[in-house]
C-alpha cells in the first residue's frame, strides 16, 4: 500500500447491510465498482467492508442518500423516485420543474398585489376583476 493512504473500514453494525450485502452479487459489485471479479468474491466474503464499498451498497441497493450528504438524511431513492422523509415522492419531472412552478406562484402573486393595490387605488372593496364582472359572475 502506498504511503500516506489508509484503507477505513466499516463494521457491518448497520442491521440492514448484512441483508443488502446478501443481495450484491459478485457481478453486480463488479460491474458497479469495475473492480475484478476475484476482488468483488473476496469482499463478499469479508464480514467488513470498506466504508466507501457500504455507502455505495446502501446507496445504489437501498436508495439511502444520507450517506451522500447529512443534508439528504432519511431522503431515499425508491424506482427511480426521490422520496422525502414524509413519504411524499417526486419523479425527475417534478425536481426540474420545481423552478418554474417558482416562478409560477411569484407571478400570481405579484399579480395579485398588483390587483389589490388597484382596488386600493380605485376605493374599491373588493377584487378589481370581480367588480368588473369578469370572474364570479353568474356564480
Amino acid at each position: 500500500m502506498a504511503r500516506g493512504w489508509q484503507v477505513r473500514v466499516v463494521v457491518m453494525d448497520d442491521n440492514r447491510l448484512p441483508a443488502l450485502w446478501g443481495r450484491a452479487t459478485t457481478e453486480t459489485l463488479s460491474t458497479l465498482t469495475g473492480a475484478h471479479h476475484t476482488t468483488a468474491r473476496r469482499w463478499k466474503r469479508l464480514t467488513e467492508l470498506p466504508r466507501w464499498l457500504a455507502i455505495l451498497v446502501r446507496v445504489v441497493l437501498e436508495g439511502e442518500l444520507a450517506d451522500v450528504s447529512a443534508e439528504f438524511a432519511g431522503w431515499c431513492i425508491r424506482h427511480g423516485e426521490l422520496v422525502s422523509p414524509e413519504g411524499v415522492r417526486f419523479t425527475p419531472g417534478q425536481i426540474r420543474a420545481l423552478p418554474f412552478r417558482l416562478q409560477q406562484v411569484q407571478a400570481m402573486r405579484a399579480r395579485e398585489r398588483v390587483d389589490l393595490d388597484l382596488a386600493r387605488a380605485l376605493g374599491e372593496q373588493e377584487h378589481p376583476h370581480r367588480a368588473a364582472g369578469k370572474i364570479g359572475a353568474g356564480a
